[in-house]
């Protein structure tokens, strides 16, 4: 059947003839676009307005371990409508908040890079930024502190460049100095995309949907004068954030470092945003036992000490979720060479008195 219509513009009219199939195809056309408008509308954007940390923020994360997945995390899933299963990393009961405040960079205890406006203190370590609104809205890293460590950015850093969406890429150039025991300088370059939406599976049932992924790969050469090349870090973050926080919900590390005389050592770290995980502290039922434990993160021995030099009457190895690895009577070392890379629980018994506390052990 045909549909005929009249069409008039400034009094000309002309006739036009549709069969039923055209006017179909124009529907399911019209519907198709309005599907994916509504997909896009969907997909998140990361805006300075919502995303840019300012003075007065706080953040909290829990470390987690990442043993079940023994075959690696599954960090190299991109594209779009995707899904990661990350509901197997375990939240261990004894694990320690790690916070970091946002503060004005002159109320910090060292002294901040000129131009500065924004400081993350994470218990008397910094990260400084500078937010900049013009030409282009972005946000950039000039220096970190941590203990005897400084590196300060003569060429910054550009952390993100609003807005960010799936697609986003950037490439940025860095260099500075850097300063521990010997001053040296360093060069290299940070790449950022965002590489994935979709689904985000975290412990303890959390599901997110409409989730971007954000991959950042930074890579640095540190060059001593003289010696020349000492030191290759490479590190590939990746940051799964939701609209309902304005910092990530997951945030996954991998980081590569070669020095000259020694092969690679490879860490992976994953953690999780506090306000999406509850946890457990699980109290023990003896008397608290008082120790230090050393070195942590460990190798091939942990060490531990206790009150008026005493030898411990056991200690005992204990994963995530609660199997015995290995145990030693009185004695105060034990050998965790065979133990595989990650987050343990060492408990240590003496008299009536026991207490647990977390390992990472990192080969």
């Amino acid at each position: 059947m045909d549909f005929s219509a009249k069409h008039c513009i400034k009094g000309f009219c002309i006739f036009v003839t549709q069969t039923k199939t055209d006017i179909m195809k124009i529907k399911l056309l019209s519907f198709f676009a309005i599907i994916l408008s509504v997909a896009n509308a969907q997909n998140l954007t990361l805006t300075k307005a919502a995303y840019e940390p300012v003075i007065g923020d706080s953040k909290g994360t829990y470390i987690l371990d990442t043993s079940f997945y023994s075959t690696g995390l599954p960090s190299n899933i991109t594209g779009t409508a995707v899904t990661w299963d990350f509901s197997n990393l375990i939240l261990n009961p004894t694990v320690t908040l790690v916070s970091s405040d946002y503060v004005s960079p002159s109320s910090t205890t060292v002294t901040p890079p000129a131009g500065a406006t924004i400081a993350e203190d994470q218990n008397g370590s910094y990260n400084f930024y500078k937010s900049v609104s013009t030409p282009t809205p972005q946000y950039e890293l000039q220096s970190v502190k941590f203990g005897t460590l400084a590196l300060t950015f003569t060429n910054t850093a550009i952390v993100a460049r609003w807005p960010i969406d799936y697609g986003y890429t950037l490439t940025d150039a860095i260099g500075g100095s850097v300063s521990f025991s010997l001053p040296a300088t360093f060069t290299g370059s940070v790449t950022t995309t965002a590489d994935g939406t979709g689904t985000l599976l975290m412990p303890q049932s959390n599901t997110f949907t409409n989730v971007l992924r954000v991959k950042s790969v930074q890579s640095i050469a540190v060059n001593v004068f003289i010696i020349g090349n000492i030191a290759n870090v490479k590190q590939t973050i990746y940051q799964y954030y939701h609209s309902s926080s304005k910092f990530p919900i997951l945030t996954v590390n991998n980081t590569s470092t070669t020095f000259s005389t020694s092969p690679a050592t490879i860490v992976t770290t994953a953690s999780g945003n506090a306000s999406f995980l509850a946890i457990g502290i699980k109290e023990n039922k003896l008397n608290t036992l008082n120790f230090s434990v050393f070195p942590n993160p460990a190798s091939t021995a942990v060490n531990v000490e206790l009150a008026n030099n005493k030898i411990a009457e056991s200690i005992t190895l204990i994963n995530s979720i609660g199997q015995v690895l290995k145990t030693k009577n009185n004695a105060n070392i034990l050998n965790v060479s065979e133990i595989p890379n990650g987050v343990y629980y060492l408990e240590v018994r003496s008299g009536d008195h026991s207490s647990r506390k977390p390992v990472v052990i990192n080969h």
